[in-house]
Order: C-alpha cells, then structure tokens, then sequence
C-alpha cells in the first residue's frame, strides 16, 4: 500500500505490513516452516529467493535458466 497504514501485526515481534502475503511471509522466520525445496538435495529455505541463491551452488554460479545449455 502506498498510503503507509500497515493494519497487519506480527503477534510475535513489532513488525507490521501492509497487506497479508507479506505477514505471512514474515511470520516464517518465527517457525521452522520452509516451502521452498531444492529438487537436487535436502535443502529447503523460508522464501524464494533464498532457494535462488542456493541453486547456483549446483550450477557452478550460473542460474537455473542456464544450466540446461552447458556441456552441449
């Protein structure tokens, strides 16, 4: 929201957003949960772009979207 009210409180610490996706978001770093999961290893992470920079330790670097092209 542009307008600077954030109506949604964490009931675990001071944090406040401004629409509900990003509470929920948020509220990962107060559980264990991690939905996102490497489909090559045990890994899994709390948001999607942890899983990101993680899938480049199994591509040497490169990003996912790459990977496919190398070796040819």
């Amino acid at each position: 929201s542009h307008t600077g009210v954030k109506p949604y409180k964490c009931g675990h610490c001071a944090y406040a957003a401004a629409d509900s996706s990003s509470l929920s978001k948020h509220q990962r770093i107060h559980s264990d949960e991690r939905p996102f999961k490497c489909q090559i290893c045990p890994y899994a992470s709390r948001n999607s772009s942890q899983l990101t920079v993680h899938l480049r330790s199994h591509t040497g670097g490169l990003g996912a979207e790459t990977r496919g092209s190398q070796g040819a």
